[in-house]
């Protein structure tokens, strides 16, 4: 009976170290730390106000804070109104508006729309966000959507005249 007992407590010994180094040895994940950072918004206070014919600048990039690389993906949401977004972001180039990910690459580093999404993009890097790095201003102008009919400007009065443009940052380690 006893010298069960010891070779039971033998094979619990060795199977606990064995685990302990399956974990020990096993490869761990660094965290993934990716910023945002605001760009400037002019000299204006609290949230700009955009009517029909104007663009409020500003916008977001974002900085790698860890130590791998990583891709990275964003979408904008804004509210809607009868299935349209109120607000675009986008970018000023020779002095029209362009929706965000739509202008083609600019340099090395841009962004592209596929879906709903926006890629950052980097030809020197294969698309990856390299530790230290901070990408392009995913957008650098917000307007009113330019295809809102006069009863959406109505119920947007109703609604309440401040809107945002929300960010959701998508990571993956590379």
């Amino acid at each position: 009976m006893r010298g069960r007992g010891i070779g039971a407590a033998a094979l619990l010994m060795v199977l606990a170290v064995l685990f302990g180094l399956c974990w020990r040895l096993k490869p761990h994940q660094e965290p993934l730390r990716v910023e945002a950072v605001c760009q400037n918004a002019g000299d204006r206070e609290g949230s700009p106000v955009v009517s029909m014919d104007e663009t409020a600048e500003g916008g977001v990039a974002f900085r790698n804070q860890g130590r791998l690389g990583c891709r990275l993906r964003v979408r904008l949401c804004v509210a809607q109104v009868d299935g349209k977004p109120v607000l675009e972001a986008g970018v000023i180039r020779d002095g029209s508006f362009q929706p965000a990910g739509t202008g083609g690459p600019e340099g090395t580093e841009y962004w592209t729309a596929r879906g709903e999404y926006l890629y950052y993009e980097n030809t020197r890097t294969q698309g990856l966000l390299l530790p230290g790095q901070e990408t392009p201003p995913v957008y650098t102008a917000v307007r009113l959507n330019q295809e809102l009919e006069p009863e959406d400007l109505e119920t947007l009065e109703v609604l309440g005249s401040e809107q945002q443009v929300f960010v959701l940052a998508d990571a993956e380690q590379a």
